[in-house]
């Protein structure tokens, strides 16, 4: 008959020897290096890009009135017949601030955060419509140039930035999808074509589709000749750019309308607007003068367009705050 050794405190020395096991492991865990414990969304990261792990990130920051135009691009995009991809969204604890590709890519310093349906805001794509976009997307792409990612951080309360990165590819590749990006911004830009206001809103300077009463011809209360020239100047010119263009002449002109109130400015610019063939038309004021330096910065408006200033007398005082 065997006798069970026990230990100093009265236990069995086989639970002893079991406790002392678990508890060493416990202890390995604990102190196991971060690589070898990889946060599931760098896992899932490192599978997708495997060697292309050890890119650089390229970022590129854009004004946040390119976010429905970014979605747009990426639609068409991601939609090119040898472009596979997988999108996921990225769930935050709400008081925690953004998130970098970097950060994701190994996994140090993480939030808890996890894979989700990506979180989208209803932007305004046209007078009458809106489009779901992007707020945090993470998606994995193969294509011709391999395995990579493309993050879009939408502006959020903690972040009023409008970020897209590349990372899984060399950088002058990951410049190209960049560059890709930005030219399907340009050909499939929503303002095109319409009349917009300058906004200062959340994230920055916001471009608004903005409305006009209908205004005809016989609405305009100015002497035939006076509104014939502004007409040849304006609405003649845009009608037939494109037999100007080809005879080289260009197509800038400038109209100041003056007077005091009641002689048919007003009116005048809403027909004139209105009746200006495919062009688009940004109306200023002079309290958004300061806010049209971050839109041209980017480029002057989709072509062919237009830039009507309201009332000269605010001027002076916006362009004292600009500066």
């Amino acid at each position: 008959m065997s006798q069970e050794t026990q230990g100093g405190d009265g236990l069995p020395e086989a639970e002893l020897q079991d406790f002392a096991r678990v508890f060493r492991a416990f202890l390995e865990w604990v102190h196991d290096a971060p690589s070898q414990r990889q946060h599931p969304v760098a896992s899932l990261l490192t599978e997708h890009l495997g060697a292309g792990r050890t890119q650089s990130v390229i970022s590129s920051a854009l004004p946040t009135f390119d976010h429905v135009n970014l979605q747009v691009a990426l639609k068409a995009w991601l939609s090119a017949p040898a472009r596979r991809h997988i999108t996921h969204g990225l769930a935050l604890p709400p008081h925690y601030g953004g998130i970098s590709l970097q950060q994701l890519l190994h996994g140090h310093g993480l939030p808890p955060l996890e894979l989700a349906a990506p979180d989208l805001v209803d932007l305004p794509s046209g007078p009458d419509q809106t489009l779901g976009c992007f707020r945090l997307a993470l998606i994995l792409v193969n294509d011709d140039r391999g395995a990579y990612v493309v993050l879009v951080r939408g502006p959020s309360m903690q972040e009023q930035e409008l970020v897209v990165e590349v990372a899984g590819l060399a950088t002058e590749h990951a410049q190209a999808v960049l560059r890709d990006l930005a030219e399907l911004r340009d050909q499939l830009n929503v303002y095109r074509g319409h009349l917009l206001e300058l906004r200062n809103g959340q994230g920055g300077v916001q471009l608004v589709f903005a409305s006009l009463p209908q205004t005809e011809r016989e609405d305009v209360v100015l002497p035939e000749a006076v509104l014939r020239r502004i007409e040849r100047h304006s609405i003649d010119i845009a009608g037939r750019r494109e037999q100007l263009r080809a005879a080289g002449r260009h197509l800038k002109r400038g109209l100041l309308l003056y007077g005091p109130p009641g002689t048919g400015k007003t009116h005048t610019t809403r027909y004139v607007v209105q009746h200006l063939p495919n062009t688009t038309v940004l109306l200023l004021s002079g309290r958004t003068l300061p806010l049209v330096r971050p839109v041209t910065d980017r480029g002057p408006p989709p072509p062919p367009s237009s830039v009507v200033r309201r009332g000269l007398a605010p001027v002076a005082p916006a362009r004292r705050f600009a500066t």
